[in-house]
């Protein structure tokens, strides 16, 4: 079976920190089996799924296209979750969808569409915090940590896009394949 990749803005130290911080707050309050490690923090662009060297070595040379766009300022805000509030599969920081994550997202999937299969979802830039749901959900808890740091704002530049590997024997399991810096 051949390793699962995926195409990624990584996140400065400051920030993974700081959302660690959250991760920590709401890890005695919130029942998820699967906290993310702080250095697996990221914003996926594509999942591309299981892939073999070549493919990956071509997909290497293809995205060096991405240096061609511009770095970009988006904000980091809200926590939220993904699947039904009985048993929220997902919690998440929110990223905001501005025009430059916009033509990110759109030169990526025009990079990637011969090799690798369009998302089918909806592109909802977020940073995953927690996955898999193991207790039984308090509407109450939920709302109040959504009311608690609705609030927090953290300003990202992104200013490059990484190809990831996907590891998952190791914790932290997402290493970094290659990056591409976006001008300046």
């Amino acid at each position: 079976m051949n390793p699962h990749y995926f195409i990624a803005i990584s996140l400065p130290i400051i920030l993974k920190e700081k959302l660690n911080l959250i991760q920590s707050n709401l890890e005695t309050v919130l029942p998820y089996q699967s906290w993310t490690h702080k250095e697996d923090l990221h914003i996926t662009v594509k999942f591309l799924g299981g892939a073999d060297i070549k493919s990956i070595q071509e997909l290497k040379e293809k995205l060096n296209q991405l240096t061609a766009l511009h770095s970009f300022k988006t904000e980091v805000k809200s926590i939220g979750y993904f699947g039904r509030e009985a048993s929220p599969r997902i919690l998440w920081a929110g990223v905001q969808r501005n025009q430059e994550m916009e033509n990110l997202k759109r030169e990526v999937e025009w990079l990637t569409y011969k090799k690798f299969d369009r998302e089918k979802r909806e592109f909802k830039p977020h940073i995953t915090l927690a996955k898999k749901w193991i207790g039984t959900a308090n509407k109450e808890v939920l709302k109040s940590i959504a009311d608690e740091y609705k609030n927090e704002c953290f300003l990202l530049t992104v200013s490059d896009v990484t190809l990831y590997k996907i590891e998952p024997k190791n914790y932290p399991k997402y290493k970094a394949i290659y990056s591409y810096r976006l001008k300046e």
